[in-house]
């Protein structure tokens, strides 16, 4: 446990080659982060934890800083665990600065919220004119191979997107989502329902030279995937009452039950794909899919 908190700092810059070069990988323990590697999308960093996961009382603040026209890749090694927190939370502060025609991918492991854990976890994304941002965050119910299913005390995920021009003052985006078991059911609607993780896929730019950019076509086809991941109808017969005649029969659709839903948001400065699902698992295979064709597409 450290009050202060642990730092982690990550930069990157683009060379006179046109390649992106690791400029500053700081970290004190029990963060580190691995790398460079070498990455399709550009150059790679992944985040490793040394020991079992966040305990009670842990705040960890971490920084990553994007050169102009660089590329960073960010992955973790394996799920984030939280440990229960029975007297103090714990928190995480993740803050990344993309400068101009920059473009970073944040693609970590899903958080597995342990029974009693609270924890607070607060993303900011800074954008210059021309730089992009993908990334995701998903979220289990804790450990269900222990029993545990929404057992943890609190998780409080908060998102912000801001330009440079605009400030702290004029967010493009600020998401909330609070969950705390024992205050709501969150097997029940509006909340979980029939699911048990939640996922969230952001996809965010500024400047003149990225309005169009995800792509119409890259839009539609991610809508057209989750259609056909969402509702599936079963058709069947049926008998039903009707006013003018007698009892007939009539093909009713139900729906198959369903392991996946979600649906994708315009943004002032992009998308959010957002998806419920019953697997980590799947929601990460999709997640994935999506920035693999958006990578394809050119960005």
């Amino acid at each position: 446990m450290n009050p202060k908190g642990w730092q982690q700092r990550i930069s990157v810059a683009c060379g006179e080659d046109n390649r992106t070069h690791l400029v500053e990988n700081y970290a004190e323990a029990p963060l580190r982060a691995f790398g460079p590697y070498s990455d399709p999308k550009g150059l790679k960093m992944r985040l490793v934890q040394i020991g079992e996961g966040i305990l009670q009382g842990d705040h960890y603040r971490n920084t990553f800083t994007v050169g102009a026209n660089a590329t960073l890749v960010i992955d973790t090694d394996s799920y984030t665990k939280i440990y229960k927190a029975p007297k103090r939370s714990s928190s995480q502060n993740m803050k990344f600065s993309i400068g101009p025609g920059g473009t970073l991918y944040y693609l970590p492991d899903p958080v597995i919220p342990f029974a009693g854990s609270d924890f607070t976890q607060r993303t900011t994304v800074e954008l210059d004119e021309g730089s992009r941002a993908v990334l995701w965050d998903i979220l289990t119910p804790g450990r269900l191979g222990s029993g545990e299913c929404f057992q943890y005390k609190r998780f409080l995920s908060e998102t912000r997107v801001i330009s440079k021009e605009l400030g702290d003052r004029f967010p493009l985006v600020w998401d909330r989502q609070c969950y705390e078991p024992t205050k709501a059911d969150l097997n029940q609607p509006p909340f979980f329902g029939e699911f048990t993780h939640i996922g969230n896929l952001w996809i965010v730019a500024w400047g003149e030279s990225t309005k169009d950019w995800p792509t119409t076509d890259w839009i539609k086809s991610v809508r057209l995937n989750l259609q056909e991941r969402n509702i599936i109808p079963e058709p069947y017969l049926k008998p039903f009452e009707d006013e003018e005649e007698n009892q007939k029969e009539s093909i009713v659709a139900l729906p198959k039950k369903r392991n996946f839903y979600g649906e994708i948001s315009q943004l002032t400065c992009g998308v959010l794909v957002r998806v419920l699902g019953k697997s980590a698992e799947d929601i990460v295979n999709f997640f994935d899919q999506c920035v693999e064709s958006l990578h394809r597409q050119g960005e």
